[in-house]
C-alpha cells in the first residue's frame, strides 16, 4: 500500500495569522494619527505616506502565476481597512496547486509577495533614510527646537522678574523715604503749632 504524505500548511497558516495581527495594529496606530482627534502626529504629510505603504502590502496581486491575489490564499482586506485571515482558504487554495501558492509567496530577494512586502517594509523602517526614521529625526528636530524657544522664553522671563523685583525694592525704598519725609514734615507742623499757640499766649 502507497502512502503520500502532503505538506501541511500549519507552519504557513500561523505566519500569516501573525502576519494579519501585526498588520492590523499598524493600520490601527497609523489611523490614530489621523482627524481631528489625531494623535501626536496629526497632520504630519508622513502619516498617509506610512498609510499607502501598508495599502501597497495588503493589496498586493500578482500578474503571473495561478494565484493572483491575497484573498485566493484567506486573506481579505475589510472595508475597515483591517485584514482577517481564513485558514481554510489557504488549505484550499495548497491542496488546489500549492506551487503556485509558493510561487506567489516567493522570497524576499527573488520576487512575489515576500519580496514586494520587504520592500515595503524597508521604505517604512529599513535605513535611515525611511519613513519612520526622518519622522522620528524630523519629530526630535522639532523637540529640540521647542526646547531652545523654552530656554530662551525663560531667559525673558527671568529677566523681566529681576527688573520687576528691582522696581520693586527701588519702589519700597522711595516709599520708606517718603513716610520719612511726611514723619519730618509732620513733626515740623506739629512744632510750629505748638509753637504758634504758645507765642499766642
Amino acid at each position: 500500500m502507497d502512502v503520500t504524505v502532503s505538506p501541511t500548511t500549519a507552519a504557513l497558516s500561523n505566519n500569516l495569522t501573525a502576519f494579519v495581527g501585526a498588520y492590523n495594529t499598524a493600520f490601527d496606530a497609523i489611523a490614530a494619527q489621523r482627524g481631528q482627534a489625531g494623535g501626536p502626529l496629526a497632520g504630519n504629510p508622513m502619516v498617509p505616506q506610512l498609510a499607502q505603504i501598508l495599502s501597497s502590502i495588503s493589496t498586493y496581486s500578482s500578474s503571473s502565476g495561478p494565484i493572483a491575489s491575497l484573498a485566493a490564499l484567506g486573506l481579505d482586506l475589510g472595508k475597515d481597512g483591517h485584514l482577517t485571515f481564513n485558514a481554510a482558504g489557504l488549505q484550499d487554495a495548497w491542496n488546489a496547486n500549492s506551487a503556485g501558492v509558493a510561487s506567489f509567496f516567493g522570497s524576499a530577494a527573488d520576487g512575489g509577495f515576500l519580496h514586494a512586502a520587504s520592500s515595503s517594509l524597508n521604505t517604512m523602517v529599513g535605513s535611515d533614510t525611511s519613513v519612520l526614521a526622518t519622522v522620528e529625526s524630523s519629530v526630535q528636530t522639532e523637540i529640540t527646537h521647542t526646547t531652545d524657544q523654552i530656554s530662551v522664553q525663560q531667559t525673558r522671563v527671568d529677566q523681566m522678574e529681576k527688573r520687576l523685583i528691582d522696581r520693586m525694592s527701588a519702589a519700597d525704598a522711595l516709599i520708606a523715604s517718603l513716610e520719612q519725609q511726611y514723619s519730618y514734615i509732620t513733626g515740623m507742623f506739629q512744632a510750629m503749632d505748638t509753637a504758634a499757640k504758645q507765642f499766642g499766649q
